[in-house]
């Protein structure tokens, strides 16, 4: 499939001055329908939520000779593109004239069907218990080998944030991941890849497929 498509909107006060930036990723060519009426849905809304949440703020605040432009950007990335699976992970990033935010979710596509993936269609019931352990043994050696500093309860921090919603196949693994400052300081979110080989061993996935 082809790569993501960005549109860029700028809105303007009469005296020309920027306000907004918004900057959203479409996907015009993802072989399926319904996953591209639901890419474009997501770029609508976001852009229509980001004039309706932010452009008033920013028409108040304009005056402020501090003032600086405010913007919103949704980036998607294709982390696994086969004929049976599509894996999506989306980044979303808002300035609001005082603080920048971070965030990211992640769609998972039966490709043939156009059909979302949830986690219980993915993994065995139980999984959880030893995604969690696996997760764990990655966090520790990349504390140990200085590779991502975590908060010292990290151990605790992985089960209290983990989320059924926040996985995304690659060619070669699965990553799970956490979102910004949740397991560390870092505007950056915290990524685990498991190797779809080890997950097989573990009898963990419900499908060859997988």
């Amino acid at each position: 499939m082809n790569k993501a498509i960005t549109m860029k909107k700028t809105i303007r006060d009469d005296d020309g001055r920027d306000l907004l930036r918004i900057a959203s990723d479409t996907l015009p060519d993802a072989g399926h329908k319904a996953i591209e009426a639901f890419y474009a849905k997501n770029d609508r809304d976001f852009q229509q939520s980001c004039e309706k949440l932010l452009l008033p703020r920013a028409k108040r605040d304009v005056s402020d000779e501090r003032f600086k432009t405010y913007g919103a950007v949704r980036r998607l990335t294709v982390a696994c593109d086969t004929p049976e699976l599509l894996s999506i992970v989306c980044d979303v990033s808002v300035y609001d004239g005082r603080r920048r935010s971070a965030s990211r979710h992640s769609e998972n596509w039966d490709r043939e069907n156009g059909i979302l993936l949830s986690f219980t269609d993915v993994f065995v019931k139980g999984a959880e218990k030893t995604l969690l352990a696996l997760l764990r043994e990655q966090a520790v050696e990349m504390q140990e080998n200085g590779k991502r500093s975590h908060y010292s309860n990290y151990g605790t921090l992985l089960r209290r944030h983990f989320s059924k919603n926040a996985f995304f196949f690659t060619p070669e693994a699965i990553g799970f991941f956490y979102q910004p400052n949740t397991l560390g300081i870092s505007d950056k979110p915290f990524v685990y890849l498991l190797p779809r080989k080890t997950l097989r061993e573990r009898e963990l996935l419900k499908s060859t497929t997988f």
